[in-house]
């Protein structure tokens, strides 16, 4: 697929990536949200920082656990902080000490200067549709953030208190303006950081169908989904989607591709990306 088919990059993305490089220069500590899906590609953020990060991994409910566990060892491996989280409360105690464990450093050098230690900034970047706004209320501790399942819902910058050492700011989820792998680009498409309106949608559903031939097989036959070179007019007319006798081929890549993004289909991740830069 060319990558310029699956590109969704609105006018007040480039506005967000600027406003979230200004206030970088004050951060202390990154967070950086990803889908458990989708990990390496939700990692190619238009952000090159030597801050220190936590990856959160989200949706881990709807990803396979192998893989998520893989892509941990070897963030964890590389030195990286990591926490898995499906938004539940749980987590917030979780996020806090690992962030109170990338802070030690920092602190200490204040007080070497003769500095009494002061709250860290803590900036929380991620794809659209990850969910930020539900973790940001879970740390919180209360409703501050209108959840959407939708991308782009969020679109400026808050300031919120975590506790007395720590506050954290939100911003809107950013896109890369142009990708080194389409392979990106098409995952972030099917995880729902791009709105699938004017996306190619066939070339979607058989990438996802594909991947789940050669990965997931067992998946598709519990589904009822065999191999089929007509899999998608047979899955159009098992549904009766049919016009004039003629399938209504974008309802079936539609049905398709939300049936994953939903986790109808099981729990499903998208091949690991390798040999790419990252952040």
């Amino acid at each position: 697929m060319n990558q310029q088919q699956s590109h969704w990059y609105p006018g007040h993305m480039a506005k967000a990536i600027k406003a979230i490089q200004a206030q970088l220069k004050i951060m202390d500590l990154i967070i950086v949200m990803v889908d458990a899906r989708a990990i390496e590609a939700c990692r190619s953020l238009p952000l090159m920082s030597q801050k220190p990060k936590l990856y959160v991994v989200s949706k881990t409910d709807l990803a396979d656990e192998k893989i998520t566990q893989q892509v941990m060892n070897t963030l964890t491996k590389q030195g990286d902080h990591v926490v898995m989280t499906r938004g539940e409360k749980s987590s917030r105690q979780a996020i806090l000490k690992s962030l109170h464990q990338l802070g030690i450093p920092l602190w200490q050098k204040q007080i070497l200067k003769g500095v009494k230690p002061q709250p860290l900034k803590v900036m929380i970047t991620g794809v659209p549709n990850v969910g930020k706004s539900t973790l940001i209320n879970v740390l919180a501790q209360r409703h501050r953030v209108a959840t959407e399942n939708r991308p782009g819902s969020t679109r400026g910058q808050q300031w919120l208190k975590l506790d007395e050492q720590l506050i954290l700011l939100d911003t809107p989820g950013i896109l890369p303006p142009r990708y080194d792998a389409a392979l990106k680009a098409q995952q972030l498409a099917l995880i729902g950081s791009m709105p699938l309106v004017n996306l190619p949608l066939a070339e979607l559903a058989n990438y996802l169908y594909s991947m789940m031939q050669r990965h997931y097989p067992h998946l598709l036959a519990n589904k009822g989904l065999f191999s089929s070179d007509a899999f998608f007019t047979d899955y159009g007319k098992k549904h009766g989607w049919l016009r004039a006798d003629q399938v209504e081929y974008d309802k079936v890549y539609r049905h398709f591709i939300k049936a994953f993004q939903d986790g109808k289909l099981g729990r499903i991740s998208l091949p690991i990306l390798a040999n790419e830069t990252q952040p």
